[in-house]
């Protein structure tokens, strides 16, 4: 049986070691998956910005030659009915 006079000290072991590296590599992992994610969505923010630009330029050009292309069935109802 102890004494009274015996003290008992326990030891805690503390936290592993590989505890703390696991939390480090997934705060980075983490933060990778934010980085990459962010980095997406500029990239497709500006590949739509591009491919509106573009779109835009298409419709542009599209009017105009459906606009010469009127002009020149145009053209060619005038010369049929002249030379008719």
């Amino acid at each position: 049986m102890p004494s009274s006079q015996e003290s008992y000290h326990y030891e805690s072991s503390g936290t592993p070691r590989w505890i703390s590296v696991l939390f480090v590599l997934l705060f980075l992992a983490l933060g990778a998956v934010g980085f990459f994610a962010y980095s997406s969505t500029s990239k497709l923010t500006k590949d739509l910005s591009d491919a509106q630009k573009t779109n835009t330029t298409l419709s542009t050009q599209l009017d105009q030659a459906n606009t010469r292309l009127a002009e020149l069935k145009s053209i060619v109802e005038v010369t049929q009915q002249k030379s008719a």
